[in-house]
C-alpha cells in the first residue's frame, strides 16, 4: 500500500532583493515567473509566465538555486512547495 503523508503547502516570493532560494526538505518545488521580464535560474532562461520544476516528484530537495534578474521591469517569482510533517496513521 501507498504511504500517505501530512504536509504544509507554502509559497515563497523572490525578486532582485531576495534572489537566492534555499531549499530545505522541500517536496516538488515549482517556480513561477510572474514578472514581466526574462529571468535566469541557475543560468537557464525562463520567460515571463514560465514555470520550472526545481525537483522530481516524491523527493525532499535540499540546495541553493540562484535567480538572476538582468532586465528592468516587474520581478515577481513565486515558488510553491510542500514540507512533510509526518506519515498519516
Amino acid at each position: 500500500p501507498t504511504t500517505m503523508y501530512k504536509g504544509h503547502f507554502r509559497t515563497d516570493t523572490f525578486n532582485e532583493n531576495n534572489p537566492e532560494i534555499q531549499m530545505n526538505n522541500w517536496v516538488e518545488p515549482t517556480l513561477y515567473n510572474n514578472g514581466s521580464t526574462d529571468i535566469y535560474v541557475n543560468g537557464m532562461k525562463l520567460k515571463p509566465q514560465g514555470i520550472l520544476r526545481l525537483g522530481p516528484a516524491n523527493v525532499e530537495m535540499k540546495g541553493t538555486v540562484h535567480i538572476r534578474f538582468p532586465e528592468e521591469g516587474n520581478h515577481d517569482v513565486k515558488v510553491n512547495y510542500v514540507i512533510i510533517e509526518k506519515p498519516c496513521p
